[in-house]
């Protein structure tokens, strides 16, 4: 069942790209947040205004809130597959000029990928990131609000540049380095190296 559901949103995602973001500028005109069920708006809104201050655009978080996919989360795994939430951000998304970001306390996973804390279609203007695994308690450790504020806006940052049209960037200084646990999370810093910020129209 979760693989069908996997397949047909792909193939409405890689549909719905094609159609809409051939020619679109590489910096968009706002960032709309939208929290999916059961995400912590205080803690979004607050990654929100760090965001708007490292981007320089306007960083919105949207009212209403996205459900869950409920065919989208596999029993087995206790994981929700993450191009669903991308799917459904390209059914509601209304102006191609503001990227999509949907946030989730879901643990995600995709395709052969144990997890992912975050995905994006490449230069397609929708993204979906995970707090779950950015919390210290996920590991057993006590919470630390700074430091899952830190990992937020980095995490939130990379998938955006994804989203952007950005690929991972050698620079290990480059919050575009490419990093799939929480521990290159905190090895990097939350900021575009200067060939990143050009190609995506955005502060270093």
């Amino acid at each position: 069942m979760v693989t069908g559901v996997v397949l047909i949103a792909a193939l409405a995602v890689i549909g719905m790209v094609l159609a809409r973001w051939v020619g679109r500028p590489s910096a968009p005109s706002k960032v709309a947040v939208t929290l999916v069920e059961g995400a912590d708006r205080e803690l979004v809104g607050e990654i929100a205004r760090r965001l708007q201050a490292k981007l320089g655009v306007q960083v919105l978080v949207a009212e209403e809130m996205l459900p869950l996919p409920d065919d989208a989360y596999d029993a087995e795994r206790e994981q929700y597959e993450s191009s669903a939430f991308l799917s459904r951000l390209h059914e509601v998304s209304e102006d191609d000029r503001v990227l999509l970001l949907a946030v989730t306390e879901a643990d995600l996973y995709t395709g052969e990928m144990n997890f992912v804390l975050g995905q994006a279609v490449l230069g397609g203007g929708v993204a979906v990131c995970s707090l779950a695994r950015l919390r210290p308690e996920f590991w057993g450790r006590e919470p630390d609000g700074p430091l899952l504020l830190e990992r937020g806006v980095k995490v939130f940052m990379h998938e955006i540049g994804h989203a952007l049209g950005l690929r991972h960037c050698p620079d290990e200084r480059c919050v575009m380095h490419f990093g799939a646990t929480v521990m290159s999370v905190d090895r990097t810093p939350a900021r575009f190296c200067d060939r990143c910020a050009r190609r995506a129209g955005l502060p270093r």
